[in-house]
């Protein structure tokens, strides 16, 4: 049998999080959130999970990319940014924001 592939989301809008949890939820992968980077990072630390989905901008004011400097450097985690601004991909820099992949998603004004 085959373990799930661990996901861990660290997305300030409750709206765009709730969604990538039910979508992968429905994909069988076991998952965790958070909204802020600090929280975000101690989490990753401790659970080890397979791949992060990032957004760029988080709630704390701090930067996604920030998140995933610190969980690459204790693990091999997959990275994926997601990010309403697609001027940040367009930035995304392989030495300064170590990623998998980017993309862009919808912008939402429900972020708190």
């Amino acid at each position: 049998m085959l373990s799930k592939l661990k996901v861990l989301i660290v997305e300030d809008d409750f709206m765009i999080a709730d969604m990538s949890e039910d979508l992968l939820v429905a994909a069988a992968m076991s998952l965790r959130h958070r909204r802020h980077g600090s929280s975000a990072v101690s989490l990753g630390l401790r659970h080890k999970p397979d791949l992060a989905l990032i957004d760029f901008r988080l709630a704390d004011g701090g930067l996604g990319t920030e998140v995933a400097t610190r969980l690459r450097a204790t693990s091999r985690i997959g990275v994926l940014y997601a990010t309403g601004n697609s001027k940040h991909v367009e930035m995304q820099n392989a030495e300064v924001r170590p990623a998998s992949a980017s993309l862009t998603r919808p912008k939402t004004s429900c972020a708190a």
